[in-house]
């Protein structure tokens, strides 16, 4: 019987011309979120493009000079001395020229949502200084563009997604109750709950087979990587997302219409906990976190910086001995030097790397009071998002499709450690005076990001969704036994 009702439901729908025009708004809606998604990806690539040029240019430059100051040497008969500055100087390359980018590739879905990457830098040009100095000399976009955020799919499925359920649902038995037909229907031994189910069944079909057929067709004209690792099962955890979203609000529109009110008092309540559960709750999370946990402005870092950096100058020669005190491997009678003697760039290098390294000392707290007030934030809201399906389901999607915090601080850590890779090459050569080669252009540390697998994604939503699968069940069994005292008399 239930099959029965599914497809005299499905009759009914596709002859409606309303459910069409709502559903080519939909398909048009999601052609343009995808559009925006793959137009910030092909971005994201040309960038990154970019850069590599940039980088072989001038690794290629600095190769030249090195092989013929190399030829030049040999062909004159004289040793290679240890130059006062140029391509063969390690500070020249290690912290002035040689510059490298650790660079974040797009994300595995990065069409689908672009989620916090148009906040965060996506690259960093790492040397051997201290690394808060590469940290704060990244732009970011448009403060106005960072306020309206990016439409995206995400976007389009975390608010439009509910609409257009609601729109469909909010009167799956109102109209026969308000027509006097529904009394006709139950006596041919229909029972009301099935009527339900079988209007729920079809309407959830089209809806979910035109969320889903949309993407995949948005994404194939996009010519996304989905050959790329982990690309597939993303995907799919995509779809499944998406699929428990869309029953959750099915299921509360099925138990708002078991109260058995007019479609128009319908419609208001769906609309009231629309408001509530995609805007105001958000917001006041958002709110809280912001309140409660401030974090200390870019002004006040860089005023910092600065203010240690000029401490740091003022000190002078002082830093080296200190340096010297925490490395005494490098350390050489003949680098106690004064910065300002006649020695030149070799002794304004050492003492360059001495004064990063207790400026990033002096920055360490103001750094920790910013990482810990993120973290006091970000733990406020992954407590209360369980509050509202739709702080659960962003999350979910940003970190399906890797737009989320979680991989750009898997990026950050592993900008951490090539920093350091970095600054354990070149320190021995700039205090033990070992000038570079032509051979050793092409074996200095590279960035290659490593990206996180599958399974530690699996791991992070599996409590979300579960959340949402468990809250649209306890509803939706709840909405169905109220049919049991349904008023079929109006």
């Amino acid at each position: 019987m239930l099959t029965r009702i599914i497809k005299h439901e499905w009759r009914n729908l596709t002859a409606d011309r309303t459910a069409w025009v709502v559903l080519l708004l939909f398909a048009l809606v999601i052609g343009y979120a995808l559009f925006k998604g793959q137009a910030w990806a092909r971005h994201q690539q040309s960038a990154l493009a970019q850069m590599e040029q940039d980088e072989q240019e001038r690794y290629g430059e600095i190769r030249k000079l090195i092989v013929e100051e190399e030829r030049k040497a040999t062909a004159e008969g004289k040793p290679l001395t240890y130059p006062a500055w140029g391509p063969r100087h390690p500070a020249y390359v290690g912290i002035w020229r040689g510059q490298r980018y650790a660079a974040l590739p797009p994300a595995p879905l990065a069409p689908l949502a672009v989620g916090q990457s148009d906040i965060y830098p996506n690259h960093f040009k790492v040397s051997a200084g201290m690394k808060e100095s590469f940290l704060i000399a990244q732009e970011t976009e448009s403060p106005f563009k960072l306020l309206a955020g990016q439409f995206d799919l995400a976007f389009v499925i975390i608010y439009f997604y509910p609409l257009l359920i609601l729109a469909l649902t909010f009167n799956l038995v109102s109209s026969e109750k308000e027509d006097g037909t529904l009394q006709m229907l139950l006596s041919n031994r229909l029972r009301l709950r099935n009527i339900v189910l079988g209007k729920v069944a079809a309407r959830a079909l089209i809806i979910f087979l035109s969320a889903i057929a949309f993407s995949f067709a948005g994404l194939t004209l996009s010519g996304a990587g989905l050959e790329s690792d982990g690309a597939i099962p993303r995907l799919l955890l995509w779809v499944c997302a998406v699929t428990v979203y869309g029953a959750f609000w099915f299921a509360l529109s099925v138990a708002i219409n078991a109260l058995g009110k007019s479609a128009a008092t319908n419609a208001l309540a769906l609309a009231a906990c629309y408001l509530a559960i995609v805007v105001v709750i958000p917001s006041l999370v958002n709110l809280g976190a912001t309140t409660l946990y401030p974090v200390p402005s870019r002004i006040e870092f860089v005023n910092a910086m600065r203010a240690e950096t000029q401490e740091a100058n003022r000190r002078g020669s002082q830093l080296l001995g200190k340096y010297f005190e925490d490395h005494p491997e490098l350390a050489k009678p003949e680098d106690t030097k004064s910065p300002f003697s006649k020695t030149g760039e070799d002794d304004f290098a050492m003492l360059s790397m001495a004064k990063d390294e207790l400026v990033a000392r002096q920055m360490k707290p103001l750094l920790e009071r910013f990482d810990a007030q993120l973290s006091h934030q970000h733990q406020l809201v992954n407590r209360f998002r369980y509050l509202s399906p739709a702080i659960l389901m962003q999350s979910l999607l940003y970190d399906i499709t890797g737009a989320g915090v979680e991989r750009y601080q898997h990026f950050l850590r592993q900008v951490d450690e090539y920093h350091q890779s970095w600054r354990r090459y070149f320190s021995p050569r700039i205090f033990e005076k070992r000038a570079l080669v032509s051979d050793d252009m092409a074996n200095l540390p590279q960035f290659q990001f490593a990206e996180e697998g599958v399974s530690a994604v699996i791991r992070r939503v599996s409590w979300p969704g579960l959340a949402i699968v468990s809250l649209t069940t306890l509803i939706g069994y709840a909405g169905l036994r109220g049919y049991r005292r349904f008023p079929v008399v109006g």
